[in-house]
């Protein structure tokens, strides 16, 4: 069993199966056909064969039609499983004594949200594995840099903003990265239309319990994550902007330090009023000059007609907003004074 909280990754089956042994045969069925599943796994690998013929898991344990098999069974849902559930433990059963050598059936069942029944499953041929703490904001960040739609983002800045951005705000989930990522990076920046949506369509409201099994948490027990897309039904949008705030931080924060030293080497030969006092300290030197400083010596002394008080002054409000925690919104952090070398 391959348990999921919320959505099964897209094309999970095809990976597992490339990972497996070429003389290793797959086959998918559908778990909500009307059939029972003896009638369905015998349709679809032993057709020829009598209803009576394959109506036992001892038969099924040991039909050469069914060795050296992998059987992955799709839209597995509360309704279904009892019959399934039922099938895998007669067959767990049935299976305790075939050899090896035999290379008896594998069937993996994919178990997607809540309402699944697994107690009593406790045998040695049945295993779980619950993929829990399995994707993360690495792995997203990765998807998203790769990304078609990152990829064509000819600014190295929008990408990486893009990328950290869906990283951040889908944290685990896959769907919502990809809903993110068709939008482009306003949507990621600005998501909450997009969660909100995303929200309805589960039926997420503030009272949905907080629970691995239904998708809206994950990571460690310990330490869990809770989805943003309730987050934003929860109203607590404070701790989804700081999701946001991350993800500008990691990027913006170094290029607001890089924009500072240019407007110091730009302007360095005609600091000529130095020492400069300020509310924190005595400032000696330009390469001392943080964005407050030069705002103040701009604003003080000018620049030689030049207009460098609006930029710097920019700059400033855009680095006190991130120091604070607050999130730019996409206009702001996209603004031509952060993409652009000042020369």
């Amino acid at each position: 069993m391959l348990r999921f909280g919320g959505n099964q990754p897209a094309a999970l089956a095809v990976h597992l199966q490339q990972l497996t042994d070429w003389s290793v045969s797959w086959m998918r069925l559908d778990a909500n056909s009307e059939a029972s599943p003896f009638a369905a796994l015998r349709r679809a690998a032993a057709p020829e064969a009598r209803a009576t013929a394959l109506a036992t898991p001892q038969r099924l344990v040991g039909d050469d039609r069914f060795r050296n098999r992998v059987f992955w069974i799709d839209d597995l849902t509360p309704e279904n499983w009892p019959s399934w559930r039922r099938f895998l433990l007669d067959f767990a059963h049935a299976s305790r004594n075939a050899e090896a050598a035999a290379r008896p059936p594998v069937f993996l069942l994919p178990l997607c949200g809540g309402g699944f029944d697994v107690s009593g499953l406790a045998e040695p041929a049945i295993s779980c594995r619950a993929f829990r703490d399995v994707v993360d904001r690495d792995d997203l960040f990765i998807m998203a840099l790769q990304s078609r739609q990152a990829r064509r983002r000819r600014r190295r800045v929008i990408r990486s903003l893009l990328a950290h951005s869906v990283a951040q705000v889908a944290q685990w989930d896959p769907v919502l990265a990809e809903l993110l990522l068709d939008g482009g990076p306003e949507a990621a920046m600005q998501p909450h239309a997009t969660l909100r949506h995303y929200a309805e369509e589960r039926g997420w409201t503030a009272e949905t319990p907080e629970r691995w099994v239904n998708g809206t948490v994950n990571g460690p027990s310990e330490r869990p994550v809770v989805h943003s897309a309730l987050l934003m039904a929860q109203g607590r949008e404070r701790e989804l902007n700081r999701r946001l705030w991350a993800a500008q931080a990691a990027v913006l924060m170094p290029l607001l330090e890089e924009r500072r030293l240019e407007l110091v080497d730009r302007h360095r030969d005609h600091m000529t009023e130095l020492p400069l006092e300020t509310d924190f300290g005595l400032v000696e030197t330009p390469d001392d000059m943080e964005l407050g400083a030069l705002v103040l010596y701009f604003s003080r002394y000018g620049q030689n007609g030049r207009n460098v008080l609006g930029p710097a002054r920019r700059l400033k409000r855009f680095r006190n907003e991130l120091a604070h925690f607050r999130p730019l919104s996409y206009d702001e952090a996209t603004h031509s004074i952060l993409l652009n070398p000042i020369r």
